[in-house]
């Protein structure tokens, strides 16, 4: 997963394997659409703008940056939407009265993003984007572009990358457009087909592999009606229903039947089942799609079994394979996803690790299920396993399914001070948080950090809380240690403050402030203070702690959250505290509740974790942060539900449980049901 800047730019550089077939819509009746972007996803339904996935440069449109699990309705006012692409960190939206409004990553290092839409060009009639550029058709069917062009994507006749819009090259009469993984295709109104950009593996369609900075035309096909520009290669479609495709073939997505899949230089037809002709073609990351009327054909990669999950399923489908989903009316693909569109809704599968299925989780999924549109009541989902380890080897493979994470953070499982202020930092590395006991790694965490690869796993404590048996076990297979502790917890709080301000991972300005002799109320605050950029500081009861008032001035804080009443922490502390305001309830669990009330925290996500012990929700914490969702803390009883209702309304769409059914009971689960649950998915 990937939801704050440093993870996003991560991911982005290891990107290989990703396309987005934006289709071009007319400007009159706007039919529902879908565009999957790299992490995240736009809809159009009833002429309203829904978003969901990674928000990280504010690419929803929702005002915030925080990652939505589940789809939001965007307040957009610039006009009525006629189509939307979604790219990589941004979003462009096309006005019916031909304006082109854009969010999220600007490439301008003085500007890098937007949170409002900005409009960028007017005269257009349809819009393509990708990972980092995008392609608008004006009007006069001209083409322009914008974005990174390291490999002449840009048709400009140069590498450099624009900042705005500018005219590509040679191009006139053009009628439809599609944007590549970095190159690009076009379609003129003689049913020619133009490319440009990368050529490495033929998707250009020239016979070679010579990058074109500017537009060349494929003579080699005929009339062509649609186009569509995947990674490395290439789909088209004839006016007679024949389809075509060129380029990469590695996972058999030119479906040609070539079971050697190699790549193709030049335009080769695909040869259809029952000798079908297409309505659409959809060109993805690895595998491919295509419209038969409302029947729906799929080939290509199928490791994730989204072609065809059966008895005896393959890896790859050479030739294009139909899929019995019942009447279409659309479809569409991003990052290994695929989206289909029938009447009643949308169904989505695949690559999931930034909620861009729509389903209200971080899980790939092989199985099609729904974008959870207009959802009323919330979805539940458990994150539990037979121990607290395993739990949190769960809630890292919810949070993290690909590994592209490059720190892990280490904390005690059965000892939990040192590990209290561990979730800002978790969040500032992008890293999970993984259990251990003193002496020896479990087995379930032992397997997790080698399936996550990182380069440096970050201890909490000094060696009483984990040995240095476990710090040599692990420089031994390869990684970097870093340990982060002090003579106590409150001199530990202290260290990872000073790691996170020495490290740009926290603003400096903003701390929260804990009982340090005890847990629940720095778990109800962490995936607060972790969104927030706030070090988590300890201190005594009745007295602030010597490490904490270091850190409060080192840091030059000027405001502190002071959390639980004035039973775990004096009003005499809070008055040395600059600017304080304390959030403290009833008890633990009141206090969570006020903590998720007023620290501007999105109750659309919400994640119960059990207020009798602390790993489940240490572990979970980060993975709350990722969407600025609070922690709510519950005993192993049915609650008053009443104490509950602020939170789990209609504003509340989807909740984690964290730990198995030992730690937090189904019953609690069962009592909301109906009430608040739509389903219970434990």
């Amino acid at each position: 997963m990937k939801n704050i800047k440093a993870m996003a730019c991560f991911f982005l550089s290891f990107l290989l394997i990703f396309t987005n077939v934006t289709p071009v819509l007319a400007l009159n009746a706007v039919p529902e659409m879908v565009s999957p972007g790299v992490m995240h996803t736009l809809n159009v339904k009833n002429g309203e703008l829904y978003a969901w996935g990674d928000n990280t440069f504010g690419e929803l449109g929702d005002g915030t940056q925080i990652t939505r699990l589940m789809p939001v309705k965007v307040p957009f006012n610039k006009g009525s939407i006629a189509s939307v692409a979604a790219g990589y960190g941004f979003s462009l939206i096309l006005t019916t009265d031909g304006k082109l409004w854009t969010l999220g990553l600007t490439q301008s290092k003085s500007n890098p993003y937007n949170l409002e839409p900005v409009m960028v060009l007017d005269s257009v009639k349809a819009i393509s984007a990708r990972t980092d550029f995008a392609l608008a058709l004006k009007n006069d069917g001209t083409v322009w572009t914008w974005g990174k062009n390291s490999q002449g994507q840009l048709g400009i006749n140069s590498t450099e990358d624009q900042l705005s819009y500018v005219q590509v090259d040679n191009l006139s009469g053009i009628t439809q457009i599609s944007a590549g993984y970095d190159h690009s295709l076009a379609l003129d109104q003689n049913g020619k087909v133009w490319a440009w950009g990368a050529n490495a593996s033929g998707q250009l369609g020239m016979g070679d592999v010579l990058q074109r900075k500017t537009p060349v035309q494929i003579t080699s096909l005929p009339g062509i009606q649609q186009v569509s520009a995947g990674y490395g290669y290439s789909l088209a479609l004839d006016t007679g229903g024949d389809a075509y495709a060129w380029g990469k073939n590695d996972f058999g997505q030119l479906g040609i039947g070539d079971n050697t899949h190699q790549a193709k230089y030049s335009p080769v037809h695909i040869v259809m089942d029952w000798n079908n002709k297409l309505t659409k073609v959809i060109a993805g990351s690895t595998n491919s799609f295509a419209l038969y009327g409302s029947d729906f054909y799929a080939w290509g990669n199928n490791k994730t079994r989204i072609i065809e999950n059966g008895e005896h399923s393959v890896d790859f489908f050479d030739r294009p394979n139909r899929l019995f989903l019942g009447p279409l009316t659309d479809a569409a693909t991003g990052f290994n996803n695929v989206f289909l569109i029938y009447p009643s809704g949308i169904q989505a599968a695949g690559f999931n690790a930034n909620g861009q299925l729509g389903d209200g989780t971080m899980v790939d999924s092989n199985m099609f299920g729904d974008v959870l549109l207009d959802q009323n009541t919330a979805a539940a989902h458990r994150l539990g396993g037979s121990n607290r380890f395993e739990t949190a080897v769960k809630i890292s493979n919810s949070g993290w399914p690909h590994a592209y994470t490059t720190s892990v953070v280490l904390a005690r499982a059965d000892a939990f001070p040192d590990a209290l202020s561990g979730t800002p930092l978790a969040f500032g590395l992008a890293a999970p948080i993984l259990l251990t006991d003193k002496n020896t790694l479990s087995p379930e965490t032992a397997a997790e950090i080698k399936r996550l690869s990182p380069k440096t796993v970050y201890l909490l404590g000094g060696e009483g809380a984990i040995s240095n048996n476990i710090s040599s076990k692990l420089k031994t297979e390869g990684y970097t240690v870093i340990r982060l502790g002090g003579t106590d917890r409150f001199d530990t709080s202290y260290k990872i403050a000073q790691y996170l301000y020495d490290n740009k991972l926290v603003t400096g300005e903003k701390a929260v402030v804990c009982n340090g002799l005890n847990y629940p109320d720095a778990l109800s605050v962490s995936s607060a203070a972790g969104y927030q950029k706030m070090p988590i500081l300890l201190t005594m009861p009745d007295e602030l702690s010597p490490a904490a008032q270091v850190a409060l001035t080192e840091l030059d804080v000027k405001k502190a959250f002071v959390i639980g009443g004035i039973g775990v922490v004096s009003e005499n502390i809070l008055q040395q505290l600059p600017d304080a305001i304390r959030y403290g309830g009833t008890d633990r669990y009141d206090t969570s509740l006020k903590v998720a009330k007023n620290m501007g925290m999105d109750t659309g996500t919400v994640f119960f974790a059990s207020g009798k012990n602390f790993p489940d929700a240490l572990a979970g914490s980060v993975l709350a942060a990722f969407t600025n969702s609070p922690i709510i803390l519950v005993g192993n009883n049915p609650p008053n539900l009443e104490k509950y209702h602020t939170l789990l309304n209609h504003l509340t769409r989807n909740v984690y449980v964290l730990g198995g059914d030992g730690v937090i009971n189904d019953d609690l689960l069962y009592s909301m049901e109906n009430k608040y649950f739509s389903y219970i998915d434990c």
